[in-house]
């Protein structure tokens, strides 16, 4: 799964530091990829950039398979419930991604959570 996961998240603009943390958290919950969010950035391992993207496509799919099953149990469209969930998820990474190239450096690292400076 993660050899599949990696060339889309490079697609989007997220580096491969964080395709395990969001495969995990796809597959499994947030409560899991949270807990492993967390020691990855502990221990330094995933760059901010690559957090920024992998918190938001985590946030949006974190329980992409589950609720699409209980909404096909009530009757819902596959199409309408998985594929385009999917692919909202994606356009917004992608563009998230995008815009945060362009910033300025100050501005990037108030967008991760670094240290403001004084008198900002």
């Amino acid at each position: 799964m993660i050899q599949l996961l990696q060339p889309l998240l490079s697609l989007l603009g997220v580096g491969s530091a964080a395709t395990n943390v969001t495969m995990v958290g796809m597959a499994l919950g947030l409560s899991y990829g949270a807990d492993m969010t967390i020691n990855e950035v502990g221990a330094g391992q995933i760059p901010p950039r690559d957090l920024l993207g992998a918190i938001t496509l985590l946030g949006l799919c974190h329980r992409l398979f589950e609720d699409t099953l209980l909404l096909l149990l009530i009757g819902a469209d596959l199409s309408g419930i998985l594929w385009a969930r999917l692919l909202f998820a994606l356009l917004l990474v992608g563009g998230e991604m995008r815009l945060y190239h362009r910033l300025p450096a100050r501005l990037r690292a108030r967008a991760v959570g670094g240290r403001r400076s004084e008198g900002v």
